[in-house]
């Protein structure tokens, strides 16, 4: 949706659901809060809904996150997740691997696969105001 990246909040941490929740609370000490979150993986999107959870009447930003592990599902609100095709990384990677070991692929290899958006309730729709008129009273 051509939103702007505000390089304030990204917070560099280490993905575990309790760096998860010292983030949000990070998040939660700046004068503005973002409008939307995307972690690396969704076991820190965890702890960012439990630190959410936690703090009632407070606002409620989207959050997205990759992995799709089974806790996604269990959270509240339900984790918006990337699904990613693990056995097909897992199987790539053991081709890799074993050509490598057997004197091939000596070069940096870069694949890309098919992934699977799994909208949940973490996230809001985006309604963008852009191309609506101004109204002046």
């Amino acid at each position: 949706h051509h939103l702007e990246l505000d390089p304030d909040f990204v917070i560099e941490t280490n993905q575990t659901e309790a760096k998860g929740y010292e983030a949000m609370e990070k998040l939660l000490a700046m004068p503005d809060y973002p409008t939307g979150i995307y972690c690396a993986n969704d076991i820190t999107a965890v702890g960012v809904l439990k630190l959410l959870s936690h703090r009632k009447n407070i606002y409620m930003p989207s959050v997205i996150a990759s992995d799709d592990i089974e806790q996604a599902q269990f959270t509240t609100p339900m984790l918006t997740t990337v699904s990613l095709p693990k056995a097909e990384m897992a199987h790539l990677a053991i081709q890799i691997l074993t050509d490598r070991m057997n004197g091939g692929h000596k070069a940096i290899v870069k694949t890309e696969l098919q992934s699977t958006l799994i909208i949940r309730q973490s996230v809001r729709q985006y309604i963008s105001t852009e191309n609506e008129p101004e109204y002046y009273i």
